[in-house]
Protein backbone atom coordinates (compact mmCIF):
# COMPACT_ATOMS: atom_id res chain seq x y z
CA UNK A 1 0.00 0.00 0.00
CA UNK A 2 2.70 2.05 -0.18
CA UNK A 3 2.36 3.25 -3.59
CA UNK A 4 -1.07 4.57 -2.77
CA UNK A 5 0.04 6.21 0.09
CA UNK A 6 1.86 8.26 -2.09
CA UNK A 7 -0.82 9.16 -4.01
CA UNK A 8 -2.62 10.41 -1.29
CA UNK A 9 -0.26 13.02 -0.57
CA UNK A 10 0.88 13.45 -3.91
CA UNK A 11 -2.71 14.86 -4.41
CA UNK A 12 -2.78 16.72 -1.23
CA UNK A 13 0.63 18.26 -1.58
CA UNK A 14 0.04 19.14 -5.12
CA UNK A 15 -3.58 20.94 -4.36
CA UNK A 16 -1.54 23.06 -1.41
CA UNK A 17 1.01 24.08 -3.74
CA UNK A 18 -1.57 24.87 -6.42
CA UNK A 19 -3.48 26.81 -3.99
CA UNK A 20 0.17 28.80 -2.77
CA UNK A 21 0.95 29.28 -6.52
CA UNK A 22 -2.60 31.59 -7.13
CA UNK A 23 -1.03 34.47 -8.46
CA UNK A 24 0.22 32.35 -11.68
CA UNK A 25 -2.86 30.57 -13.21
CA UNK A 26 -0.46 28.60 -15.07
CA UNK A 27 1.90 27.87 -12.53
CA UNK A 28 -1.20 26.89 -10.30
CA UNK A 29 -2.72 24.86 -12.86
CA UNK A 30 0.19 22.74 -14.05
CA UNK A 31 0.86 21.79 -10.34
CA UNK A 32 -2.00 20.50 -9.78
CA UNK A 33 -2.44 18.66 -13.17
CA UNK A 34 0.98 17.36 -12.73
CA UNK A 35 -0.09 16.01 -8.95
CA UNK A 36 -3.19 14.67 -10.24
CA UNK A 37 -1.88 12.19 -13.13
CA UNK A 38 1.47 11.32 -11.20
CA UNK A 39 -1.35 10.49 -8.31
CA UNK A 40 -3.11 8.50 -10.86
CA UNK A 41 -0.41 7.08 -11.83
CA UNK A 42 0.97 5.47 -8.31
CA UNK A 43 -1.96 4.68 -6.98
CA UNK A 44 -2.89 2.63 -10.44
CA UNK A 45 0.14 0.56 -9.59
CA UNK A 46 -1.01 -1.02 -6.31
CA UNK A 47 -4.91 -1.57 -7.93
CA UNK A 48 -3.41 -3.19 -10.96
CA UNK A 49 -1.47 -5.51 -8.83
CA UNK A 50 -4.50 -6.30 -7.06
CA UNK A 51 -6.41 -6.99 -10.04
CA UNK A 52 -3.89 -9.08 -11.74
CA UNK A 53 -2.99 -11.41 -8.66
CA UNK A 54 -6.33 -11.10 -6.59
CA UNK A 55 -4.33 -10.22 -3.48
CA UNK A 56 -5.23 -7.82 -0.82
CA UNK A 57 -3.59 -4.89 0.07
CA UNK A 58 -4.07 -3.51 3.41
CA UNK A 59 -2.94 -0.52 5.89
CA UNK A 60 -3.32 0.29 9.52
CA UNK A 61 -2.38 3.37 11.22
CA UNK A 62 -3.66 4.20 14.61
CA UNK A 63 -6.00 7.01 15.54
CA UNK A 64 -6.85 8.89 18.41
CA UNK A 65 -10.87 8.78 17.54
CA UNK A 66 -13.85 6.91 19.55
CA UNK A 67 -14.07 3.80 17.49
CA UNK A 68 -12.01 5.59 14.32
CA UNK A 69 -8.78 3.35 13.03
CA UNK A 70 -6.94 4.40 10.04
CA UNK A 71 -7.58 1.18 8.04
CA UNK A 72 -7.37 0.93 4.36
CA UNK A 73 -7.90 -2.01 2.68
CA UNK A 74 -7.69 -2.32 -1.16
CA UNK A 75 -8.80 -5.67 -2.58
CA UNK A 76 -10.79 -6.47 -6.07
CA UNK A 77 -13.60 -4.65 -5.74
CA UNK A 78 -12.08 -1.50 -4.23
CA UNK A 79 -9.25 -1.90 -6.78
CA UNK A 80 -11.67 -1.57 -9.70
CA UNK A 81 -13.14 1.46 -8.17
CA UNK A 82 -9.58 3.07 -7.50
CA UNK A 83 -8.65 2.68 -11.44
CA UNK A 84 -11.77 4.05 -12.70
CA UNK A 85 -11.57 7.26 -10.33
CA UNK A 86 -8.19 7.80 -11.13
CA UNK A 87 -8.83 7.11 -14.62
CA UNK A 88 -12.00 9.72 -15.01
CA UNK A 89 -10.10 12.12 -12.00
CA UNK A 90 -6.67 12.20 -14.96
CA UNK A 91 -8.88 13.01 -17.92
CA UNK A 92 -11.00 15.79 -15.53
CA UNK A 93 -7.90 17.34 -14.98
CA UNK A 94 -6.18 17.75 -18.28
CA UNK A 95 -9.48 19.25 -19.11
CA UNK A 96 -10.02 21.37 -16.42
CA UNK A 97 -6.68 22.94 -17.04
CA UNK A 98 -8.19 24.41 -20.27
CA UNK A 99 -11.72 25.05 -19.28
CA UNK A 100 -10.59 27.13 -16.19
CA UNK A 101 -8.04 29.03 -18.50
CA UNK A 102 -11.17 30.65 -19.88
CA UNK A 103 -12.80 31.87 -16.10
CA UNK A 104 -12.81 35.23 -15.46
CA UNK A 105 -9.90 36.85 -14.40
CA UNK A 106 -10.31 37.88 -11.24
CA UNK A 107 -10.95 34.14 -10.24
CA UNK A 108 -7.95 32.25 -8.25
CA UNK A 109 -7.96 29.40 -9.89
CA UNK A 110 -5.70 27.67 -6.85
CA UNK A 111 -8.42 26.82 -4.43
CA UNK A 112 -10.56 25.13 -7.18
CA UNK A 113 -7.47 23.16 -7.85
CA UNK A 114 -7.02 22.49 -4.48
CA UNK A 115 -10.21 21.16 -3.65
CA UNK A 116 -10.34 19.41 -6.99
CA UNK A 117 -7.29 17.41 -5.82
CA UNK A 118 -8.58 16.88 -2.26
CA UNK A 119 -11.65 15.59 -3.81
CA UNK A 120 -9.94 12.73 -5.85
CA UNK A 121 -8.16 11.80 -2.82
CA UNK A 122 -11.19 11.73 -1.00
CA UNK A 123 -12.95 9.27 -3.42
CA UNK A 124 -10.65 7.29 -3.48
CA UNK A 125 -10.38 6.94 0.64
CA UNK A 126 -13.94 6.39 0.22
CA UNK A 127 -13.37 2.82 -1.42
CA UNK A 128 -10.43 2.31 0.56
CA UNK A 129 -11.54 2.69 4.01
CA UNK A 130 -11.87 -0.53 6.18
CA UNK A 131 -13.15 1.19 9.18
CA UNK A 132 -16.85 2.91 9.09
CA UNK A 133 -15.69 5.86 11.03
CA UNK A 134 -13.23 6.72 8.87
CA UNK A 135 -15.72 6.23 5.85
CA UNK A 136 -17.78 8.78 7.01
CA UNK A 137 -14.82 10.96 7.96
CA UNK A 138 -13.62 10.54 3.85
CA UNK A 139 -17.08 11.02 2.91
CA UNK A 140 -17.81 14.17 4.49
CA UNK A 141 -14.22 15.54 3.25
CA UNK A 142 -15.69 14.13 -0.30
CA UNK A 143 -18.90 16.02 0.69
CA UNK A 144 -17.29 19.76 0.82
CA UNK A 145 -14.62 19.36 -1.40
CA UNK A 146 -17.30 18.93 -4.14
CA UNK A 147 -19.47 21.66 -2.35
CA UNK A 148 -16.50 24.57 -3.33
CA UNK A 149 -16.30 22.88 -6.95
CA UNK A 150 -20.29 22.90 -7.80
CA UNK A 151 -19.74 26.30 -6.57
CA UNK A 152 -17.10 27.55 -8.29
CA UNK A 153 -18.95 30.39 -9.84
CA UNK A 154 -20.88 31.67 -6.86
CA UNK A 155 -21.81 35.64 -8.96
CA UNK A 156 -24.61 33.29 -9.84
CA UNK A 157 -27.69 32.90 -7.50
CA UNK A 158 -28.61 29.80 -9.02
CA UNK A 159 -25.18 28.42 -8.74
CA UNK A 160 -25.61 29.03 -5.10
CA UNK A 161 -28.73 27.67 -4.47
CA UNK A 162 -27.71 24.42 -6.44
CA UNK A 163 -24.62 23.83 -3.77
CA UNK A 164 -26.52 24.40 -0.83
CA UNK A 165 -29.03 21.90 -2.39
CA UNK A 166 -25.92 19.57 -3.18
CA UNK A 167 -24.80 20.07 0.57
CA UNK A 168 -28.16 19.45 1.61
CA UNK A 169 -28.81 16.25 -0.12
CA UNK A 170 -25.03 14.73 0.60
CA UNK A 171 -25.55 15.37 4.27
CA UNK A 172 -29.09 13.77 4.79
CA UNK A 173 -27.39 10.93 3.05
CA UNK A 174 -24.85 10.85 5.65
CA UNK A 175 -27.62 11.40 8.68
CA UNK A 176 -29.04 8.20 7.39
CA UNK A 177 -25.85 5.96 6.55
CA UNK A 178 -24.15 6.35 9.87
CA UNK A 179 -27.35 5.26 12.37
CA UNK A 180 -27.73 2.34 9.37
CA UNK A 181 -24.24 1.55 10.43
CA UNK A 182 -25.35 1.72 14.18
CA UNK A 183 -28.11 -1.11 13.81
CA UNK A 184 -26.20 -3.31 11.48
CA UNK A 185 -23.54 -3.77 13.95
CA UNK A 186 -24.17 -4.70 17.38
CA UNK A 187 -21.63 -3.21 19.08
CA UNK A 188 -19.54 0.03 18.84
CA UNK A 189 -16.64 -1.69 18.66
CA UNK A 190 -17.22 -3.85 15.84
CA UNK A 191 -16.91 -0.34 13.81
CA UNK A 192 -13.28 -0.62 13.97
CA UNK A 193 -12.95 -3.97 12.91
CA UNK A 194 -10.91 -3.85 9.89
CA UNK A 195 -9.93 -7.41 8.97
CA UNK A 196 -14.24 -8.47 8.42
CA UNK A 197 -14.25 -5.11 6.67
CA UNK A 198 -18.48 -4.53 5.95
CA UNK A 199 -19.08 -8.49 6.71
CA UNK A 200 -20.91 -7.07 9.88
CA UNK A 201 -23.22 -5.19 7.60
CA UNK A 202 -23.92 -8.39 5.57
CA UNK A 203 -24.21 -10.94 8.51
CA UNK A 204 -27.69 -13.00 8.29
CA UNK A 205 -28.25 -11.84 12.05
CA UNK A 206 -28.02 -8.75 12.02
CA UNK A 207 -29.30 -8.05 8.21
CA UNK A 208 -32.91 -10.17 10.02
CA UNK A 209 -33.22 -7.74 12.40
CA UNK A 210 -33.84 -5.05 9.68
CA UNK A 211 -36.03 -7.17 7.89
CA UNK A 212 -33.32 -7.93 5.40
CA UNK A 213 -31.85 -11.73 4.69
CA UNK A 214 -29.59 -11.96 1.78
CA UNK A 215 -29.80 -14.51 -0.49
CA UNK A 216 -26.69 -16.76 0.44
CA UNK A 217 -27.58 -16.70 3.74
CA UNK A 218 -28.20 -20.17 4.98
CA UNK A 219 -27.59 -20.15 8.55
CA UNK A 220 -27.36 -17.49 11.43
CA UNK A 221 -23.31 -16.98 10.92
CA UNK A 222 -20.97 -15.98 8.28
CA UNK A 223 -18.54 -18.68 7.16
CA UNK A 224 -14.71 -17.75 8.42
CA UNK A 225 -12.77 -15.83 5.71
Amino acid sequence: MTFMVLALAVWVVSGLGACLASRSRTTSSSVAVLGAVFGGILAAVPAARVLAGREVLSFRAPWSVPWGELALRLDGLSAWFVLVIVFVSVLAAVYGAEYLASAPARKSLGPSWFFFNLLVASMVLVVLASNAVLFLVVWELMALASFFLVTFADEHESVRQAGWVYVAATHLGAAWSAPAGWALTSTPAEWRNSDNGWRFAMQPTRSNCCGIRPPYARDSRMPAP
